[in-house]
């Protein structure tokens, strides 16, 4: 009997994230380009990157590759703006909006002692989020994104406004499932914070499938 495979840890990355003049764009402009849009955004894809929904899109039906997200703060604008593209029905496989803490433990599984324990805007609750939505029977997804946050002033002691916490799981060809997760904190109105995150939750989906994809080559080459 081979030995049980060992479970791969990616590292988190936490960082704040200025938006700069992101918000004084007309919206119709703001989602036409990375030189529209904040560094800390386009910087992921490159200066040259025409848009970052387009970009993913090409990048999963390149490589075969379907997506799942699991929404909070976001509410399903990750899927929204991915479906803006023509092709997108050959790479988006489900989308769950899970904004309360019923749903999140309901749909994706998401335990309550983590919610209890961590809070809602936490990286541990939306790695349970994206790990939750591969484990859903139904979801032919490889790649799950993950978005929980708060976009307005939280109660006493909470995260700061602007706090989006993120996560990305990968489903390997062996079925385990290896996730990274990040915390950015934006700025700007409630509304300007929630496309921001969408969109910065999906143009990390390539670095990350390739480190994630690394990790999870290394874990298998282990005696």
């Amino acid at each position: 009997m081979s030995a049980p495979k060992q479970a791969v840890v990616v590292p988190r990355i936490a960082s704040r994230c200025q938006l700069e003049t992101f918000y004084e764009l007309a919206p119709e402009r703001r989602w036409l380009g990375a030189k529209h849009l904040p560094k800390c955004v386009a910087s992921s894809l490159g200066a040259h990157a025409v848009n970052i929904p387009r970009h993913i899109v090409g990048f999963l039906a390149s490589r075969g590759l379907k997506l799942a997200t699991a929404e909070s703060c976001t509410a399903g604008l990750i899927a929204s703006v991915l479906a803006e593209v023509p092709g997108s029905g050959s790479c988006l496989d489900v989308g769950f909006v899970t904004y309360s803490p019923s749903g999140k433990a309901g749909f994706l599984g998401v335990r309550q002692e983590t919610m209890d324990r961590f809070g809602l805007t936490s990286e541990e609750v939306a790695r349970e989020m994206a790990e939750g939505a591969l484990a859903q029977e139904a979801c032919a997804a490889d790649i799950a994104v993950a978005n929980t946050g708060v976009a307005d002033r939280s109660p006493a002691g909470g995260p700061p406004p602007g706090t989006q916490c993120f996560a990305w799981s990968l489903r390997g060809r062996d079925g385990g499932v290896v996730t990274a997760s990040e915390t950015r904190i934006f700025t700007g109105s409630r509304n300007d914070i929630r496309y921001a995150a969408a969109l910065y939750a999906l143009s990390r989906i390539p670095a990350l499938f390739d480190s994630m994809r690394m990790a999870t080559a290394c874990a298998n080459e282990r005696p």
